[in-house]
């Protein structure tokens, strides 16, 4: 059988197996209602918000029940009581009903034995409406009634999709045999067309599950002032020639001994009737915006001045997280090109997959909010900074030339990003290890290397000048960005360090398990807001936190390889690279413990030291394998390949839960409940 026949084969196979999931596995509950007998001679009466249903005397399989009045796109809570042979006025857990999904509607139980009597209790206060009280005109209910078959041609669709990737990129595939490269280390045309797919795929999937979190358009937040607003207050700000937001501070602020103290605060707001706008930075008796000003500068303001609306935040993060994923790719290009020139289009592919999803950039798409907005920006320049530092050393020729055009488009970037967050400063100082074969050569930092110098330095020191005037400006000093003056809280300007906190938070940060529940959406955050307990007896700040950095990435983990790789790092004068990342790594996860607290987007401030070191000693290790020959290289593409399905699976995981800052469940109901009831199948 030729390889051409043996795919056809596979596909079809595929295509078999898919088809037969949609018919059986997820229309489960249809096959078996065909079983299923129907009570005779109950009596339902209905009491308030209750169905009382008594005389069943049969075996109980599932209840179908809609309240016709009810809006099709909210979801009704029931709890469902019985009596069976084994048990007296039972109730199981609280389920939800949303009519616009017809599945949801068939509710799937478990008594022992027969069921005698049974009440169906709406939940939730009725308060003015009477909404939520049952009647026989209302209430449509049946018991084990035979399901309806449905073949959902978009579900089909989709698993036939995730087929077709886990086909070709499985361990055996022959993309594992396709060279990225050509002889003049380029990627040919039909190459680059794949290339192309692969990020049209990412963006396409960037950009619809972030537009399933927005929640609403810049105009609501700025009308109500808002901090998810406070791009446009700058930007509106600097329109009218000040720095300073035209917002108007509560009079008691200035009162105040210490108005960073958020529980005095809260007190004195309840007091005077006036509020404080939270996360609002406060200096002076006025308000400012401590985030940075380039996406003000790139975004926002071009979009009030044109348009003289507010832009929403979930725009800016679909813009940058494109940028972001784009750059991604040319990153990994980029690094394959300096340690392995042999390396498959496949896996090529699989790396860019890793550092995409193992970097937990999915954060700021499903939280698609003013605080997602600095460090997808950031992102997107610190990465775009250090491809253009790459690509300034790449020549088509035997002759080395250093390109100065993308020395100075790199430090560019990396001077955006900054302006961005300026924690991403430590991404200018990865120029060293990047240019220290040429540093060594002399090309820079020398009479020779002077205009090479000039180029990576003068960009981000005029960036930098911009920026520390702008301090100036805001707060008196040129190197105070303002996020101690933020009313949050957590007093910022008070702020010290202590020791004790930092490894509960490291712990937290790197190697927090899932908190997995038996209940959709089967992920709970380990902290948030109100569940903030620990044996640490101080103040620490909490988001929703539902895992560690290296549960969410596993293939990081590779980095404990770092020393084993060191001799092929080092040929590249990577090594040197990858030991300054994770420093910086270490340094910047101390600070967020210290200064800010523990939260899924801080997560971000480090991420990309962990995984680009990671994504080298991959690359280095398939080389190494490769060139060995035998099982060990299809042995690592495997675990590799397991280790992306799990990241993408547990990234998407992350997206569901109803303890988010902005659920699925609130802000996309129809379809957090289509997937738990088209997808997961639960009852």
């Amino acid at each position: 059988m030729g390889t051409r026949e043996k795919y056809i084969k596979i596909f079809i196979i595929a295509f078999i197996s898919v088809l037969l999931i949609e018919v059986f596995a997820f229309n489960v509950r249809f096959w078996e209602s065909l079983t299923f007998k129907k009570p005779e001679n109950y009596s339902v009466s209905y009491d308030d918000q209750t169905v009382v249903i008594k005389g069943l005397d049969s075996k109980i399989k599932n209840v179908y029940f809609k309240k016709t009045d009810f809006p099709d796109d909210v979801p009704l809570t029931l709890s469902i009581s019985y009596t069976d042979e084994a048990n007296t006025n039972l109730t199981v857990s609280e389920t939800e009903v949303l009519n616009a999904v017809s599945e949801s509607n068939y509710i799937r139980i478990h008594p022992d034995g027969k069921v005698s009597d049974m009440s169906i209790r709406i939940v939730g206060e009725t308060k003015k409406s009477n909404v939520l009280k049952v009647n026989p005109e209302t209430v449509v209910m049946d018991f084990n009634v035979v399901r309806p078959f449905r073949f959902r041609f978009i579900r089909f669709a989709l698993m036939l999709f995730i087929a077709s990737l886990l086909i070709i990129f499985r361990p055996s595939s022959p993309v594992y045999k396709i060279k990225l490269f050509d002889e003049k280390l380029e990627v040919s045309k039909v190459k680059k067309y794949a290339v192309i797919y692969f990020i049209i795929l990412f963006v396409l999937f960037w950009g619809f599950l972030t537009l399933r979190f927005q929640e609403y358009t810049g105009i609501v937040y700025y009308e109500s002032e808002h901090v998810e607003a406070i791009f446009s207050y700058q930007a509106e700000a600097l329109l009218e020639g000040h720095v300073h937001l035209n917002q108007i501070p509560p009079s008691f602020l200035a009162q105040m001994e210490n108005p960073y103290d958020y529980a005095k605060r809260v007190e004195l707001a309840e007091k005077y009737g006036e509020m404080f706008n939270l996360d609002f930075a406060y200096y002076n008796g006025r308000y400012y915006s401590y985030y940075g000003i380039t996406p003000t500068l790139l975004f926002y303001l071009p979009v009030l001045a044109l348009t003289g609306s507010p832009a929403g935040n979930f725009y800016a993060v679909i813009l940058f997280g494109i940028l972001f994923i784009t750059a991604c790719f040319r990153l990994v290009r980029s690094l394959c090109r300096r340690l392995n020139k042999d390396i498959s289009i496949g896996m090529y592919f699989v790396l860019c997959t890793v550092l995409i999803f193992g970097s937990g950039v999915l954060y700021c798409a499903y939280t698609p909010n003013v605080y997602s907005v600095p460090f997808i920006s950031a992102l997107c320049f610190a990465v775009s900074g250090i491809v253009c530092w790459f690509r300034s050393t790449e020549s088509k020729t035997l002759e080395e030339v250093i390109k100065k055009r993308w020395l100075m488009a790199g430090s560019i970037c990396m001077g955006l990003a900054i302006g961005c967050r300026p924690t991403f400063g430590l991404f200018v100082l990865l120029a060293f290890p990047i240019f220290a074969k040429e540093i060594r050569q002399r090309k820079f930092f020398s009479v020779t290397g002077m205009g090479n110098t000039l180029c990576v330095i003068l960009p981000v020191f005029l960036i930098g000048c911009g920026l520390l005037y702008f301090n100036y400006l805001r707060f008196g000093n040129i190197f105070d960005f303002g996020y101690q003056y933020n009313l949050s809280q957590t007093d910022l300007k008070h702020r010290y360090f202590e020791g004790s906190r930092t490894f509960m938070g490291m712990f937290e940060y790197l190697f927090q398990p899932l908190n997995i529940t038996a209940k959709f959406p089967y992920v709970r955050s380990v902290y948030n807001y109100v569940n903030t307990k620990t044996d640490y007896l101080g103040y620490q700040f909490f988001d929703p936190m539902y895992c560690g950095f290296f549960v969410l990435s596993p293939l990081s983990l590779s980095i404990l390889l770092l020393k084993r790789q060191k001799a092929s790092l080092k040929k590249s004068y990577f090594y040197g690279f990858s030991i300054m990342s994770l420093l910086f790594a270490l340094f910047l996860m101390i600070l967020s413990i210290q200064k800010t607290g523990i939260s899924m987007r801080y997560q971000l401030d480090f991420s990309l030291y962990l995984v680009i070191p990671s994504i080298m000693v991959m690359v280095t290790v398939e080389k190494e394998l490769a060139e060995r020959g035998g099982n060990l290289i299809k042995i690592f593409r495997g675990l590799v390949f397991c280790g992306v399905i799990y990241t993408i699976a547990v990234n998407l995981l992350l997206a569901l839960p109803t303890d988010k800052l902005s659920p699925m469940d609130v802000l996309s109901t129809e379809l957090y409940y289509q997937l738990k009831y088209l997808i997961f199948v639960p009852r």
